[in-house]
């Protein structure tokens, strides 16, 4: 693999794993090429990311019902806002990368 092809794949992953950026096309794209791949890797991502923020924001809202503490208040409210808009927008990139692959099927 060279330089040039390496720093190419870490920009695309780095653009569509962590980024989602939304000019993912799938009729300018190879079907089922490497950036759909990473597009199903990124909705792994961010499963495993909300999985994280939910089980954080639990535990942090059954210490705030042990004792109350104002910096476990602020956590919890943070990070359950925070695991509620991750899960928003994996929503939104699950159904555009069925989109991508109900396009690729169609067209095989």
């Amino acid at each position: 693999m060279t330089k040039g092809l390496a720093m190419q794949f870490l920009a695309e992953l780095i653009g569509e794993w962590l980024l989602e950026l939304p000019d993912f096309e799938p009729e300018k794209q190879a079907p089922f090429g490497s950036r759909y791949w990473l597009g199903w890797l990124g909705i792994l991502f961010h499963l495993v990311l909300v999985g994280l923020l939910a089980f954080i924001s639990f535990f942090s809202l059954a210490k705030l019902l042990k004792d109350f503490h104002l910096g476990h208040m602020i956590l919890a409210t943070f990070l359950l806002g925070l695991a509620l808009f991750s899960l928003w927008r994996l929503g939104k990139y699950l159904v555009r990368m069925c989109r991508a692959t109900n396009y690729y099927w169609k067209r095989k």
